[in-house]
């Protein structure tokens, strides 16, 4: 109990401040719509958000791997905090170019983004060394923010309602949200030792750095084809993420399927996915993918009524287990002092391929219609065979 204790603050924080962050992109895209009538501010602030957080990412398992991890984590969060907090006061000022202030709180969240995860997945193992400990709280907190996901949502139509959101409330919602996690974080006891870094990090020495954590992951297949086969995951599942708004609105599935139900079923399936995880004697996950890729032919099978619904719910099942077990898998297998850095070639692995299926898929999908469901659970089923191949290589 003692121990669940001492890592109960570092479980809460990543939550918390993940609520803040869905808040603050679903008031925003609202907001903007509503003071433009368009979407063109918020697809711009979007853009250059991606955009510096692929570029930062490079640097951020690095900044890991040399630092304190939790200092690291701790600086993230506070600096974000401190960015919305003054910007907030610049909307309360009444200071004019506000794309701009939002694009920069934007460049900074990225940069926050790209220190803390890398950081945060590497300091896990410090303050839970158990394997077993570790994959439940991986499973746990999965779980804490499926149920952020399904509820901000719900708290943000509230707040329209009542006409509370506005920019300047947004703002100070969200940098309370990262100051909140910021001392959850700093109450966080662990065992974390670091080597004292001689003078200052240069830029030449931390791209040093970087490259020598691209080079492990090259000289470890079985972490090498895991990687490959998350970024192909992902591309399928960005994929998949386009052409089901596009087959509701052609009511493929039928007039009386929601894509906010559809969207709501997952995330619910999610919650449940990330606790049978705590609950599985077993704690293998690849071939939850399988079960993935069946459900989405299902769903082109059996397109009618709340079959959608209930394949649905299952997607976000397995997503969600195979999410909790890959994360488990590297934080096992990977050496604590490339940790930092293989998870920001995950990251960037994970995010180069999402523009290459933006372009095919969302030029494909109008002729291709159900056939790119096909194709995507097809492909999604067929990656548990790659990753069996992983295993079979670890045996052998």
């Amino acid at each position: 109990m003692k121990k669940k204790i001492t890592f109960l603050p570092l479980l809460l924080s990543y939550p918390l401040s993940i609520a803040g962050t869905i808040l603050y992109s679903f008031g925003l895209n609202w907001i903007l719509l509503s003071m433009t009538k368009s979407t063109t501010s918020f697809g711009l602030i979007s853009a250059i958000t991606s955009g510096s957080l692929l570029i930062f990412n490079l640097f951020g398992g690095g900044i890991a791997d040399i630092y304190s991890r939790k200092k690291i984590m701790m600086l993230s969060d506070l600096l974000s905090a401190t960015v919305l907090i003054i910007s907030a006061i610049f909307i309360l000022l009444d200071i004019h170019h506000m794309v701009v202030v939002l694009a920069v709180v934007g460049i900074v969240n990225s940069f926050s983004l790209a220190l803390m995860s890398p950081a945060m997945r590497a300091f896990i193992p410090v303050v839970i060394p158990d394997e077993d400990d570790r994959s439940n709280y991986n499973s746990i907190q999965s779980g804490m923010v499926s149920i952020v996901k399904i509820a901000v949502p719900l708290v943000g139509g509230i707040l329209i309602n009542l006409k509370f959101m506005t920019l300047l409330n947004l703002l100070l919602l969200n940098g309370i949200s990262f100051f909140a996690s910021f001392l959850l974080i700093y109450v966080t006891k662990s065992n974390e030792k670091t080597t004292p870094v001689q003078g200052r990090v240069e830029l030449r020495k931390l791209l040093a750095s970087v490259v020598d954590g691209i080079k492990w992951v090259k000289q470890h297949n079985q972490i090498k084809i895991l990687i490959l086969a998350v970024a192909i995951f992902n591309f399928f599942s960005e994929g998949y993420t386009l052409t089901l708004p596009f087959l509701i609105k052609e009511n493929f599935f039928g007039a009386d399927i929601s894509y906010s139900n559809l969207i709501l079923f997952e995330s619910i399936g999610g919650v449940l996915g990330s606790f049978m995880y705590v609950f599985s004697k077993k704690k293998g996950g690849h071939w939850s993918l399988a079960l993935a890729g069946f459900s989405i032919l299902a769903m082109v099978l059996l397109n009618r009524g709340y079959f959608v619904y209930c394949f649905s719910f299952l997607v976000g099942i397995s997503i969600t287990y195979f999410n909790i077990y890959f994360v488990s898998k590297l934080q096992k297998d990977v050496e604590q002092e490339f940790m930092g850095r293989v998870f920001s070639v995950v990251y960037i692995a994970a995010a180069l391929l999402v523009p290459v299926a933006d372009l095919l898929f969302g030029t494909c999908i109008p002729n291709l219609r159900e056939k790119s469901l096909i194709l995507i659970g097809v492909g999604v089923s067929l990656l548990p065979f790659i990753l069996q191949y992983v295993d079979k290589k670890k045996v052998n």
